[in-house]
């Protein structure tokens, strides 16, 4: 029963990836209002990870 709430969520998330990246192209290619509003509220669940130059 938990590999499949795991499947589940596994899925969601991918979706949810997804649509994050499809507003992005949205927002940066198309005349469309309300895709800079969805992408802030979205912006939660996908910190930037990486590497970051130290200020000297």
């Amino acid at each position: 029963m938990v590999s499949i709430k795991i499947m589940h969520d596994h899925d969601n998330y991918q979706d949810y990836l997804r649509d994050y990246k499809y507003a992005n192209y949205k927002n940066k290619f198309g005349n469309q209002q309300g895709y800079a509003t969805k992408i802030d509220a979205m912006k939660v669940f996908f910190p930037k990870k990486g590497k970051t130059k130290k200020r000297e």
